[in-house]
């Protein structure tokens, strides 16, 4: 279906659960108001910085998927064990991780060293995060205008 549709998977997925939900008359899920946005994306990177397992796998979708973009490779993460899992291994980026807002969407973004190493926007429905996307791509980043973030301009 999602070659058809000239979609990724998930986006393939996501179009299907939509038309789902329209045929079936249920209502749209919830997106948080910007405020409980930024108070779910807190309690992630407090979690992720202590490496507490449980609080993040609960403010996991059980269908949650991280897609992060390397440049050179991709990884796709399904489901909110794996995304918990990787999670506490990177800890220690969680602990250089700023709250920002990428495309009005809630993320946060990596300062290594004066230098953005990667950016994470958030999908958030009905108080779960649902989705992650990582660019992580050192050329991609460059291009960004994001040194604000790392001046704090």
């Amino acid at each position: 279906m999602a070659e058809a549709l000239g979609r990724s998977v998930d986006a393939a997925r996501q179009l299907a659960s939509r038309a789902r939900r329209r045929l079936q008359g249920a209502p749209a899920p919830l997106r948080p108001r910007p405020e409980r946005a930024r108070e779910l994306v807190g309690a992630w990177l407090v979690a992720a910085r202590q490496g507490d397992f449980k609080a993040l796998l609960g403010l996991l979708d059980d269908g949650a998927v991280l897609r992060a973009d390397y440049g050179t490779s991709t990884q796709v993460l399904d489901g909110a064990q794996a995304i918990t899992e990787q999670a506490v291994l990177s800890a220690r980026l969680a602990a250089h991780s700023t709250p920002v807002l990428i495309d009005r969407r809630p993320g946060v973004v990596v300062v290594l060293n004066g230098r953005v190493v990667s950016v994470m926007a958030f999908t958030i429905v009905d108080d779960r995060i649902t989705r992650l996307d990582v660019l992580a791509d050192a050329d991609r980043l460059k291009h960004l205008n994001v040194s604000h973030l790392v001046t704090g301009d």
